[in-house]
C-alpha cells in the first residue's frame, strides 16, 4: 500500500528538529474533557479536528476507497513503468476520516495500520529519509499515530475511556482506528447505541414521577436518546411523541396538565402541533414550565386564612379528643362497683 503519509512541513523529515515542537503541539489535553455526552459530540469532533490540521497531521487519517485501473499510456508488461504505477498516487482513489468517513471501513483503516506496522518490522535500524523517504514517513506516520491515540486518552473521562473500551483490541495504541471507532459508535449507527437510545424512550422510561415531576429534568433525559436517533438518521415515531404527552400529563400543575392536553389533542387530530420537531415539542415543554414557574405558579400557594381556620380546627379537634377521653374514663369509674376493703362482717339479719 502506498498511501501519501503525511508530507507537511512540519513532520515529514525523520528525527527534524521540529518534531518535539510538534509533539507538544498535539498531545495536550483540551481545555474540556470530553464526557461521551451526545450533545458535546459535535463539539469534540470540531476540536479534534482543529487540533489535528494546526499540528499537520490530517493525512494520517486517510484511507483508500477503491484502487484505480492503471491509464491506457501505462504498459504494465514493462518493469519500469510497472514499478513507476505501483508508486503512484493516482493508483488509489483515497478518502480522509477527518472530512468524511462514510466511506471507510473498519477493514480499510487497519489495513493502513497493519501496512505501517509490517514495514516497520523489517527496519533494522532508522531509515535514511532520502535513500528511503518512503519507509521514513512510515515511521514519522507510526510515531504520530500513537500521539493521536495520547491526544484522545488525556482528553476523554473515565466514563469516555470505559464507553471505549470495548474497542481496545483493534485500536491497540493507534489513534486513527481509535477515532474511526469513536466515530461509528457516536454516530449510532452500532446496533447497541441505537437499541439503547429506543429503550430510554419507552413510556415506563418517561414518567414524570421518575423525575420527581421536574420538567427540565424530564426533557433533558428524552433530549439524549433523541440525539442518537437522529445521528443515525432515526427518525423519533409517532409513538414516541405520545409517551412524551403521557409522560408530562402527570405534571402536578393544573396550568401545565391543561397546556399539555390541547397539544396532545392538536397532535391527534392532525392539527399544527403534528408538524414540528420532537426536539422543539420538549422545548415547549421548557417554555411553558419556566412561564408558569417564574410567575410563581407552578406550586399552589394555600390562602392565610385557610391555613389558620385549619389550624384553629385541628386544635379544637385534639381539645375534643382530650374532653371525649377524659369522659370515658370518668363513666368507666362509676359503672365498676368499688372493691372491698377488708373482711366482711356476716350479716346478723
Amino acid at each position: 500500500m502506498m498511501l501519501p503519509f503525511n508530507t507537511s512541513s512540519f513532520s515529514n523529515t525523520l528525527g527534524a528538529t521540529d518534531r518535539a515542537s510538534q509533539h507538544k503541539a498535539l498531545v495536550p489535553p483540551f481545555k474540556e474533557e470530553f464526557d461521551g455526552k451526545p450533545e458535546d459530540v459535535l463539539q469534540h469532533i470540531a476540536d479534534f479536528t482543529h487540533r489535528c490540521d494546526e499540528s499537520g497531521v490530517i493525512e494520517e487519517f486517510k484511507f483508500i476507497i477503491e484502487e484505480n485501473e492503471p491509464p491506457s499510456t501505462i504498459d504494465l508488461s514493462d518493469p519500469k513503468q510497472k514499478k513507476a504505477w505501483l508508486a503512484d498516487p493516482d493508483r488509489f482513489t483515497y478518502g480522509n476520516i477527518l472530512i468524511d468517513s462514510s466511506q471507510a471501513t473498519l477493514a480499510k483503516v487497519q489495513q493502513t495500520r497493519n501496512d505501517i506496522r509490517s514495514s516497520l518490522k523489517q527496519f533494522t535500524s532508522a531509515p535514511d529519509p532520502v535513500t528511503m523517504p518512503l519507509a521514513s514517513q512510515k515511521l514519522v506516520s507510526f510515531q504520530n499515530r500513537q500521539w493521536i491515540y495520547t491526544l484522545l486518552n488525556q482528553s476523554w473521562s473515565t466514563n469516555m475511556k470505559a464507553i471505549m473500551s470495548h474497542y481496545q483490541e483493534i485500536h491497540d495504541q493507534d489513534g486513527v482506528v481509535l477515532w474511526f471507532c469513536f466515530l461509528t459508535h457516536f454516530a449510532g449507527t452500532t446496533t447497541e447505541n441505537l437499541i439503547v437510545a429506543y429503550s430510554q424512550l419507552t413510556e415506563s422510561k418517561l414518567q414524570l414521577s421518575l423525575f420527581q415531576h421536574n420538567i427540565p429534568k424530564f426533557t433533558n433525559a428524552i433530549r439524549a436518546p433523541i440525539h442518537v436517533l437522529l445521528k443515525a438518521k432515526e427518525e423519533p415515531s409517532f409513538q414516541h411523541f405520545l409517551n412524551i404527552f403521557h409522560g408530562a400529563m402527570e405534571a402536578p400543575n393544573e396550568e401545565f396538565r391543561a397546556f399539555i392536553i390541547h397539544l396532545y389533542s392538536d397532535y391527534r387530530k392532525g392539527g399544527p402541533t403534528r408538524q414540528i420537531h420532537i426536539l422543539d415539542l420538549l422545548d415547549k415543554l421548557n417554555y411553558k414550565f419556566n412561564c408558569i414557574n417564574n410567575l410563581g405558579r407552578w406550586t399552589k400557594k394555600e390562602d392565610p386564612q385557610i391555613l389558620a381556620l385549619t389550624a384553629s380546627l385541628q386544635m379544637l379537634q385534639n381539645q375534643f379528643q382530650s374532653l371525649q377521653g377524659k369522659y370515658q374514663a370518668l363513666i368507666a369509674s362509676k359503672d365498676t362497683p368499688p372493691l372491698p376493703s377488708g373482711p366482711q362482717k356476716p350479716s346478723t339479719k
